[in-house]
């Protein structure tokens, strides 16, 4: 569920989303991500994620089933279009000194494999696009 400055999560009832999610999700396989390479910007860095089966896009094309046929409020896909798989492992707080050193690094783990996991929750949250400690909030854990 995601926060805007018009949006607050009083505003509605969270368990309504609980028990949607619990009523309707089914998530049938095992859920691996493989995470290879990483992605920097200007502000954070990503480990890439591959799912290694259709089960992620499956679940996603669920929610967004769920939730257009709803009448709760829903943000899926504001932004853009999700259909890939990170982990932001650094967000920069301010511009650092040593940039050549610290672009080498990136270069080096560019194409790095940092491994297979299997997902085994996923996480219903409140949150913004930056995932700041203040605003996120959990709401529920689901098994998968």
């Amino acid at each position: 569920i995601l926060y805007s400055p018009d949006f607050h999560l009083h505003q509605i009832s969270t368990q309504d989303y609980i028990d949607l999610l619990r009523k309707n999700l089914s998530i049938e396989g095992k859920l691996e991500i493989n995470f290879k390479g990483i992605t920097a910007s200007s502000s954070c860095i990503m480990i890439q994620g591959f799912p290694q089966q259709n089960i992620l896009n499956e679940l996603r094309n669920q929610l967004r089933t769920l939730f257009k046929t709803s009448s709760l409020r829903q943000t899926i896909e504001e932004r853009y279009f999700l259909q890939t798989a990170h982990v932001t492992v650094v967000r920069f707080r301010k511009a650092f000194t040593a940039r050549e050193e610290f672009l080498k690094l990136l270069e080096d783990y560019k194409d790095y494999d940092f491994g297979t996991m299997t997902v085994n929750e996923i996480e219903l949250v409140y949150h913004d696009w930056y995932v700041r400690e203040k605003i996120v909030k959990s709401l529920c854990r689901f098994k998968v």
